[in-house]
Parts: structure tokens; sequence; C-alpha cells
């Protein structure tokens, strides 16, 4: 109580001696606890705005990595993107097992769209090939949030993207269990990988039934779980 006193002491000495500044000697202990308290009010509101703000500002730190999906369940890693000006859009994926095992690949050209599309018609070519192993459990995995938020309506698409929404739900079955899951690129290495090493003129899908020489280190990169970190 001692020290509560005394900070009440210093903060009643502290309004008086203001409002003596002021021209107002007479106060009564009333009157500076009326000010007291409305000053009180408006730090408090100053606080409240500045701590909004920065806890606005403040991001979690977390870690970033490519995982292997349960037992008996594959995942489809795909990417699209358009790598020149010239508006030629191009994509690629590969299929991994529960041990991170490569299944399959591919690399595709489409001509010209957007990135949007382009990540939409790598993840319906991913999803073609999986469907034609007979895998019926499949977590589809890409870096572009806007494809997965379309693909699990969280988004209405747009008239551009139409025909490639249409044609995923078109071979989704009710005995096919498909996942769309959005992941940083940190954990789409390998497919951004395959999209990166594609001759942009030869148009069309080319399966990949052998693991490519050059993509070893990113699935063993992947497969010991380098994590990056990353704010959220």
């Amino acid at each position: 109580m001692t020290g509560l006193s005394s900070s009440l002491q210093i903060l009643i000495s502290g309004t008086r001696r203001n409002c003596s500044l002021f021209g107002e000697n007479d106060l009564s202990l009333d009157s500076m606890i009326h000010v007291m308290t409305c000053k009180a009010q408006d730090w408090y509101s100053v606080v409240s705005r500045l701590s909004g703000k920065i806890d606005s500002c403040m991001k979690t730190i977390t870690t970033v990595s490519w995982t292997c999906p349960p037992d008996n369940v594959f995942k489809l890693n795909t990417d699209g993107s358009l790598p020149n000006s010239g508006g030629i859009a191009c994509g690629g994926g590969l299929i991994r097992d529960s041990n991170g095992r490569w299944i399959k690949g591919f690399k595709v050209v489409f001509g010209k769209t957007l990135v949007l599309g382009a990540e939409l018609w790598s993840i319906l070519e991913g999803m073609k090939l999986a469907k034609s192993l007979g895998l019926k459990d499949i977590i589809v995995e890409s870096d572009n949030l806007i494809a997965v938020q379309i693909l699990t309506r969280v988004l209405q698409p747009p008239g551009a993207v139409l025909l490639v929404v249409s044609a995923i739900q078109f071979i989704l079955t009710p005995d096919w269990k498909v996942t769309f899951s959005h992941v940083l690129r940190d954990a789409n290495y390998a497919a951004d990988w395959l999209t990166g090493h594609l001759h942009i003129h030869d148009f069309g899908v080319e399966v990949l039934d052998t693991l490519p020489a050059d993509l070893v280190p990113w699935l063993m990169h992947d497969l010991v779980g380098v994590a990056y970190f990353r704010s959220v």
C-alpha cells in the first residue's frame, strides 16, 4: 500500500502543478481526480490504438518444408508459370508416395494463357496423370493461393479460367478422394524445378516415367525435411 500511496501523491502533486500553470489554483481533490481520470482515459485510448497497430504488424515465424503424405496417400505437387514475355504458359509436377519416393512426373506447355490459367492447367494435367495410375487418394499441393481457393470453392473463378476449372470438376468422381492444399513456394521447389526446365516450344504433355537426374537433389532436399523460416 505504501508504494501505491506514494504513487498517488506524486500523481496528485503533478496534476495540481499542471493545473496551476493554467491558472486553475483552487481545484478540489474531486476535481483533480476527475482531471486525472480523463487524462488516464485519453492515455488508455492512445495506447490501445498503438497496440492494435503493433499487433497488426506482428507476424508469426514458422518453418516451411515439404512433408510426406500419410500412408496409402499420394501427393501431387504442381507449378505453372509464364517464363517469358510472349505469354507462352508452361507447367510441371510430380507424384510421390508416403515415403517421399518418386512415382511419376510430367512437363507441359499450354500456349498463351494467364499465370492463374497455367497453374490450373498444371493441376488438371497432374490429376489426369494420377487418375490414369489408379491412385485413389491424393493431396494436390500448389503454391498459388488463388488457384486453391477457386478449387475449394472459396472464390468464384474468373471467366478466363472457367474452362479449366470445369474440366477439373468434371474428372472428380465420388470414388476418388482429392484434397487441394495451398503451400508456400519453399515446400514446392521440386515442381518449380520441373517447370523451370522446359523447352518452351515443345507444346503438349510429356510424362516422365524416370526421375530426372538433376531433380534428385531436390527430392533429397524434401525427403530430409529441409525447412525455411518464414513470417506469416
